[in-house]
């Protein structure tokens, strides 16, 4: 990860939105992740705030998406958001979306780009 940064700013990259890897516990046996979901959840916890501390370090924006995530399934379940904990549905995707771009907007003008529609 900090290889990818610091290639990244060295390439004069105006712009840099890291996202903070998320989890959600399920009970979707087909998930081979499901019987770990304390452990999956844990070794999170552990790298979350690695991740925030390397977009600090690289002048990034932090999408804090673990928080985001646990509050939209405590509104409408787990399910809506991530079936399967880890892969995000439609609503979930939209989520994210969401929450990146209000990251991308808080950035200083000078250092994003117009997005370009489609």
């Amino acid at each position: 990860y900090t290889d990818v940064l610091q290639r990244t700013v060295a390439a004069g990259v105006p712009a840099i939105v890291l996202v903070e890897p998320f989890y959600l516990p399920t009970d979707q046996a087909s998930a081979p992740w499901a019987e770990g979901n304390a452990f999956v959840r844990e070794d999170l916890d552990r790298k979350r705030p690695i991740v925030r501390a390397l977009a600090e370090r690289f002048g990034a924006a932090f999408v804090p998406l673990q928080a985001a995530v646990d509050a939209a399934a405590a509104e409408r379940s787990r399910a809506v958001v991530a079936p399967d904990g880890v892969h995000p549905s439609a609503f979930g995707h939209r989520l994210i979306a969401d929450e990146w771009l209000a990251a991308y907007d808080a950035l200083p003008v000078s250092g994003r780009r117009p997005l370009s529609p489609g």
